[in-house]
């Protein structure tokens, strides 16, 4: 598989002969694999999270369990 270097550079290629219009098939094609492995690089380029976008997350299993039992049984396994 290429590098998203490699791609990019494809891409500016096929850019530019595109605004030419001189396309061929084979091109044509080019076009279409490059943009269906580029589709593979997306998800390393969504939008990065906020960490409140997890609050309340879980809340659900918490509410069966009494903590402070939890914490006092997780402290003595420390022992």
């Amino acid at each position: 598989m290429k590098t998203a270097r490699e791609l990019s550079k494809e891409l500016d290629e096929i850019k530019a002969a595109l605004q030419e219009r001189q396309l061929s098939p084979a091109e044509l094609e080019r076009v279409a694999v490059s943009v269906e492995r580029l589709r593979l690089l997306v998800p390393t380029a969504e939008k990065n999270h906020d960490i409140t976008e997890l609050k309340g997350l879980g809340k659900e299993f918490w509410r069966a369990i009494d903590v402070e039992k939890y914490l006092q049984e997780e402290r003595d396994s420390w022992r």
